[in-house]
C-alpha cells in the first residue's frame, strides 16, 4: 500500500467526516472538549442569527465523528491514531450562529485574528498525514488489522462494517446531528431555497445588502454571506510576503470589511434570513420527528 492509497483515510476523517487488547469502552462525551454542547438548548434558536446551521450541526458532525473515531481506535490499541477534534472550538463561526453582540465583537478583531491565529498545535490533516506516513511503512498484516478496526475494510464510499470504529461513531452521532442524515440534508436544501433564497423578500434584502456594502467601498457580486470571506482568503495569501507595517494595514482592512459586512447584514439582511431559517428548521423538525428534541 502506498502513501497515496492512504489519503482517502485522511480525507474521510477530516471532511466527514490489529486490535490491541480489550481496552475498548463506551465514550460518554460526544464532542471533544471545547466544542460546545452536542444538543444546543432550545433557547439558542431564539437568539442566534442562523438557526439553520445550528440545527443541522455541520461543525458538530465533523467534530463529533472524528472525536469518536479517535477514541475508539485508540481504545483498540492504535495509540498512534491522533486525537482528532474536527475543528471544534468554543468560538462559534462568524456569520453562522453568533448573536449580534458576539458577531460585532468578532468583526471588530477579525483582521488581527486572520493574520495571527492562535496556535493550537498541528491540525487534524497534519496529524492524519503523520499517521499515514507511519502506516505505509507497516507490514501488510498490520495494515489489514488497522483497516478492519477503522471501517471493517470498507472503502471511503462504502458503508462501514458493523462494529468498526467508523460505524460506531456514526451510530452515536447521527441521532444528534441532522446534517449526517442524507435525507435531512437533501430536504434542507430544498426547503432553504423554497423559504429563503427564492423569496422576493430575500432577493430585495440581498440587493439592499449589496448596495450597503458598495456604499462602504466593497462592491461584491457573490452570495452576501460568503463572498467577503472568499475575498479575505485571497487577501490573506498575500500576508506572508508583507512587511510588519503591511500586515498591520491588511489587518485593519480586513477588520473594516468584516465590520461593514456585519453592519450591512444586521440592517438589511439578517431579519429576513433568520425568519426563513426558523421556518425551515421547524419544517425539518416536523418532517423528521427524531430530531424534534433538538428544539424541545
Amino acid at each position: 500500500m502506498t502513501a497515496a492509497a492512504l489519503m482517502p483515510l485522511v480525507a474521510l476523517l477530516v471532511l466527514g467526516c490489529g486490535s490491541g487488547g480489550n481496552r475498548e469502552r463506551v465514550f460518554d462525551t460526544l464532542l471533544p472538549p471545547g466544542s460546545g454542547p452536542a444538543v444546543p438548548p432550545a433557547s439558542e434558536y431564539r437568539r442566534v442569527l442562523h438557526p439553520y446551521w445550528l440545527f443541522l450541526g455541520f461543525d458538530r458532525g465533523v467534530a463529533a465523528e472524528n472525536w469518536q473515531i479517535s477514541l475508539c481506535m485508540r481504545s483498540r490499541g492504535w495509540d498512534r491514531f491522533p486525537v482528532l477534534k474536527g475543528g471544534g472550538t468554543r468560538e462559534l463561526p462568524l456569520d453562522l450562529v453568533q448573536t449580534v453582540p458576539e458577531r460585532r465583537r468578532a468583526a471588530m478583531t477579525y483582521g488581527a485574528r486572520m493574520l495571527s491565529p492562535r496556535s493550537t498545535g498541528p491540525d487534524d490533516l497534519t496529524l492524519l498525514q503523520q499517521l499515514s506516513d507511519w502506516l505505509v511503512e507497516q507490514s501488510h498484516t498490520v495494515r489489514v488489522r488497522f483497516d478492519k478496526d477503522f471501517s471493517g475494510g470498507r472503502s471511503e464510499n462504502e458503508t462501514p462494517a458493523k462494529g468498526s470504529c467508523k460505524a460506531r461513531a456514526l451510530e452515536r452521532t447521527r441521532p444528534l446531528i441532522p446534517s449526517l442524515d442524507p435525507a435531512v440534508e437533501a430536504r434542507a436544501g430544498v426547503l432553504y431555497d423554497r423559504y429563503i433564497t427564492s423569496r422576493s423578500a430575500y432577493q430585495r434584502a440581498e440587493q439592499a445588502w449589496r448596495s450597503c456594502m458598495k456604499a462602504h467601498g466593497f462592491a461584491h457580486a457573490g452570495p452576501p454571506l460568503k463572498v467577503w470571506r472568499r475575498v479575505l482568503h485571497v487577501q490573506r495569501q498575500r500576508a506572508p510576503a508583507l512587511t510588519r507595517t503591511g500586515k498591520a494595514r491588511l489587518a485593519r482592512a480586513l477588520t473594516r470589511q468584516a465590520v461593514a459586512e456585519h453592519e450591512c447584514a444586521r440592517r438589511r439582511l439578517d431579519d429576513v434570513v433568520r425568519t426563513g431559517e426558523l421556518r425551515v428548521v421547524r419544517v425539518l423538525a416536523k418532517e423528521f420527528p427524531q430530531y424534534a428534541k433538538l428544539l424541545a
